[in-house]
């Protein structure tokens, strides 16, 4: 999968992530992270606790108290979103370019004004 690909997957599944699941949030730490190419000491700065805390959580050794889970989500949702942003409005925009339109054809306002049944 990409990397586009793995930041939209963990976008999904951090709009319905359930906080108790610790294994979860070992996964969306590390690959939200790795799709972000984003060092652990970065990410740490960001949410406030050591580089090693999060090798720990990457490496599934820990995880933060349930209590905290919703603002580090929180950090990686928003990280992910800036990222994602610019992307996917650059598909929208070769999505939109590729569209035919009526104008680009011979007659095409004529036809595109003409009403079949």
């Amino acid at each position: 999968m990409t990397k586009v690909g793995t930041l939209k997957v963990v976008r999904d599944q951090l709009r319905a992530v359930d906080n108790g699941d610790a294994r979860l949030f070992t996964t969306l730490v590390r690959d939200g992270l790795d799709a972000l190419v984003m060092s652990d000491g970065e990410f740490a700065e960001k949410v406030n606790v050591s580089r090693p805390t999060v090798s720990r959580w990457k490496a599934g050794e820990t995880v933060p108290h349930r209590a905290l889970r919703p603002t580090i989500y929180t950090i990686l949702a928003a990280e992910i979103e800036r990222t994602l942003r610019p992307i996917e409005a650059d598909e929208r925009d070769t999505e939109a370019r590729s569209r035919p339109r009526a104008s680009s054809y011979p007659m095409g306002e004529a036809l595109a004004a003409k009403s079949y049944r």
